[in-house]
């Protein structure tokens, strides 16, 4: 890796002043350990040394690598000397062990790692008697006794010095790298009974969850397991080789069931997948000997208790598919992540009778699955659908409609209740009506010998495209990069600056009031391209079309 002296020319006079910083504080002490390759995470106001390689997720005095923390990808294995870090780790809401054993990776066995953190009390305490306000974006709340307990228990690590400095708030810890191997945490305990949090609201979310608690299940052959989950996730669980021990409930009381299983119950392993930490910390509050949590939103504000790894999604980790979400939680238990792919079972004389006879009669009466429901997000529903099921290009396949009318009396609900009526209207000998009369194991069924699948950007969809049905997503303003179906797909993406008062879903806030405009500019004449150039391509990678 090469420096890059021009960073510091190029930033304003007034950042270059130099402060006193965290760095400044302990240099004296730990400036003997830096020799060789050293490497400086965190290093934005200043490095631990001039040779010092700075590393941070910004421009700043001592940045010589622009890189998150958590991945240093461009950083060889066994190639680092030294690796710094002062007053970072407690900013970052992700475990400190996962980032000491990705760190670790990092260094040349008998390279040191010398980490300077804040005690949270002690500078609370020192912002109130010099009227300052504590840095918000703090996560963690440790003694130097936890995090000198953390580093022995990897494994790989002798602690060489560990020493509280009270006029600085802050602790200081060196260690050594050794030549043993790292310990992971499901080696540390002997784990009998798990319990798994997969209240879902949507489809998709329980869907990306199944290769995960697959591999749980063949991990842990043995072991116990027990899911929490909605009636919509076990119809996803039904469609899976057997896991474990399911208990279903409405997702409105999911807060309820989980803390009263937990409270009540000895687990070993507790991991809760949820969305909303602020409101869900009690969740998290379990009992068991190991407890993990996937959050799908952070908030700043409260701190995680000891026994809990959070790891959250808002850390840059290369993502590429919304599963990736969870792959800092497979490495960090020690589950192999690689290649994952839901595994489906299902019995096909369960299915319904006129799904058979479609699937039956495929070659001689090929067809194309259509979906039009939107779980009640208007902004990502696309309103042609009956002109689709019309078009003549399409004549040569019958259309099957699926989906379920929504039941909620709830206002949101009404407009698509009301695209439903549309289909019932359709007299064509080419189009076979079978809303709110097939199952999840009937929509697999029907997609496993379907030339195509058409759908809003929902949990069918994805579950269609997963199983490998030519598949043409169609979605408006939603994040291709974190939502885009797996395999043999084409989605038809429209974005445009509109006025919904509570902002897009691109931005992670649906407005379910939103008019769906983006939607309505996806023309017909696209959609039906897209199922002509699916259906006979050979490829599966999915593509994404901005029109």
């Amino acid at each position: 890796m090469q420096k890059n002296p021009q960073i510091a020319d190029l930033m304003l006079p007034h950042l270059k002043t130099k402060a006193w910083t965290e760095a400044d504080k302990c240099r004296e002490r730990v400036e003997k350990y830096c020799t060789g390759f050293t490497l400086d995470i965190g290093a934005g106001q200043g490095k631990i040394t001039e040779d010092a390689y700075g590393l941070d997720v910004g421009y700043g005095e001592g940045v010589d690598l622009i890189q998150d923390a958590t991945e240093l990808r461009a950083v060889k294995n066994n190639s680092v000397d030294t690796i710094y870090s002062g007053h970072l780790l407690e900013e970052v809401p992700v475990p400190i062990e996962f980032m000491l054993r990705k760190w670790q990776a990092k260094l040349v066995v008998g390279g040191h790692l010398i980490l300077y953190l804040p005690n949270q009390r002690d500078y609370v305490k020192y912002c109130r008697e010099h009227n300052e306000k504590p840095n918000p974006e703090h996560c963690h709340d440790w003694e130097m006794e936890d995090v000198v307990k953390t580093i022995e228990s990897l494994g790989c690590f002798d602690i060489i010095s560990a020493n509280y400095y009270e006029d600085e708030y802050s602790f200081e810890i060196v260690a050594q790298k050794n030549d043993k191997p790292v310990i992971t945490p499901i080696e540390r305990i002997e784990i009998k009974r798990i319990f798994v949090n997969c209240m879902f609201s949507g489809l998709g979310d329980m869907w990306y969850t199944l290769p995960f608690l697959q591999k749980l299940r063949d991990q842990f052959p043995d072991s116990e397991i027990l899911i929490a989950t909605t009636p919509m996730g076990g119809s996803i669980l039904k469609c899976s080789k057997p896991i474990g021990n399911v208990i279903q409930r409405p997702y409105s009381v999911r807060d309820d069931i989980v803390i009263h299983l937990q409270e009540e119950e000895d687990f070993d392993l507790a991991i809760n997948f949820h969305f909303d930490m602020a409101s869900h910390r009690e969740i998290l509050a379990s009992n068991a000997k190991l407890n993990v949590g996937v959050s799908l939103l952070y908030e700043s504000g409260y701190f995680l208790p000891d026994n809990v790894y959070d790891f959250t999604t808002n850390i840059d980790l290369n993502l590429d598919g919304v599963e990736k979400e969870f792959y800092p939680l497979f490495e960090y238990l020690g589950i192999d992540y690689m290649n994952m792919k839901a595994e489906i079972s299902y019995n096909k004389d369960e299915c319904l009778a006129d799904v058979s006879n479609i699937v039956n009669n495929a070659q001689s009466s090929p067809y194309i699955v259509i979906h039009p429901g939107a779980t009640g997000y208007q902004g990502r529903a696309w309103g042609k659908f009956n002109e689709l099921v019309s078009d003549e290009r399409l004549k040569d396949f019958k259309k099957v409609i699926i989906g379920k009318i929504p039941t909620d009396s709830d206002e949101k609900f009404k407009w698509e209740k009301e695209r439903y009526k549309v289909f019932k209207k359709i007299r064509k000998d080419d189009v076979i009506n079978l809303v709110d009369k097939v199952s999840l194991e009937d929509i697999i069924h029907l997609c496993t010998r379907a030339t195509a699948y058409v759908g809003n950007d929902t949990g069918t969809t994805h579950v269609a495209s997963g199983i490998g049905t030519p598949t043409v997503n169609l979605m408006g303003s939603g994040n291709p990069h974190r939502w885009l179906p797996k395999g043999n797909s084409i989605t038809i993406r429209k974005t445009l600056w509109c006025n919904a008062p509570n902002g897009c879903r691109y931005s992670g806030r649906l407005d379910r009031k939103c008019d769906d405009m983006c939607m309505k500019s996806i023309p017909v004449d696209d959609v039906v391209l897209a199922i002509q150039e699916v259906s006979i391509r050979n490829s599966n990678k999915p593509l994404l079309w901005s029109v």
